[in-house]
């Protein structure tokens, strides 16, 4: 588990990604681990791309093995993924089917991450998943959780929400 002596960094940072702010390193994630730990970095937050991203391993469930195996080459502890996928596809959106297809995505991808040692994820409820001064999709995004806890039952994982909500 990460303490408060390690630092760590979002996926994509230390690789070129042509003005994109957050986005997952195509071809180049594995040599990016070894930057990281190079530089002084202690783990990489893992990124679920906000659409889907064939060359990402949380995505497709392919190469689980190479990404616990570079982390551990790299000297890097497994730690946390960020969903960025429910910005753009909501577990809140009022289409049913569709929500249902983003909750079956958002279960796969964290599944994949815990396959190579993530205990933290990153639910950004922000953009276009943003439940600011909505009641309606904070009920919607409260029963996804509960569901999402119980499909996650007996794994090592802990929820972080990101969100925009008000403190009054």
């Amino acid at each position: 588990m990460v303490n408060s002596m390690n630092i760590g960094i979002i996926q994509g940072r230390l690789t070129p990604s042509d003005g994109v702010i957050q986005k997952f390193p195509d071809g180049k994630w594995l040599a990016e681990l070894f930057t990281a730990r190079r530089i002084g970095f202690t783990y990489i937050e893992w990124l679920a791309d906000a659409s889907f991203n064939g060359e990402n391993p949380v995505w497709t469930g392919e190469q689980l093995q190479q990404v616990r195996d570079g982390i551990k080459e790299a000297d890097l502890v497994s730690h946390s993924l960020c969903v960025d996928h429910i910005m753009s596809r909501p577990l809140t959106i009022e289409d049913a089917s569709e929500a249902e297809r983003s909750y079956s995505d958002l279960l796969r991808i964290i599944s994949n991450g815990y396959a190579f040692g993530i205990t933290h994820v990153v639910l950004p409820f922000l953009e276009g998943a943003s439940l600011r001064d909505n009641s309606k999709k904070t009920n919607l995004a409260n029963e996804k959780l509960k569901r999402l806890l119980a499909d996650l039952n007996g794994k090592n994982v802990n929820l972080c929400l990101e969100t925009d909500l008000n403190t009054d």
